[in-house]
């Protein structure tokens, strides 16, 4: 597997705009599930991961140094709301450990531009 995914990120009306384009070769078994389900399984993903971002993004921003003095008044988070299960097992040929293993690599790369650029959005405050 190779991959190069390129993000660019423009402001927009009350947030940040971030486009991704990925350019990603599957060889061997992966490549056998086709375009089609690689293509939902990653949009799928995808919304998931900036809906869960957004929301995340969404919460006051407390500082360390603040937690737990008397008085504080801060709410904690409210609790994740469970996402519907991705079943790959009716349309993949493929173990779903193997797709599992690309969907991971493929997220992990995009959460961590989008981590990066919240850090340095939220420390020029």
């Amino acid at each position: 597997m190779k991959a190069t995914i390129k993000a660019s990120l423009a402001e927009a009306p009350g947030g940040t705009q971030v486009c991704l384009a990925t350019d990603l070769g599957l060889t061997g078994r992966v490549a056998q599930l086709g375009q089609g389900p690689i293509k939902e399984l990653s949009a799928k993903l995808m919304g998931q991961f900036a809906d869960c971002l957004a929301a995340r993004l969404e919460e006051p921003a407390t500082r360390p140094a603040d937690a737990g003095r008397p008085g504080d008044t801060t709410p904690p988070a409210p609790p994740v709301e469970p996402v519907e299960p991705i079943n790959l097992l009716d349309a993949s040929p493929v173990p779903t450990k193997v797709l599992a293993g690309v969907a991971a690599v493929a997220v992990a790369v995009v959460v961590g531009i989008l981590l990066g650029r919240a850090g340095r959005r939220s420390g020029g405050r």
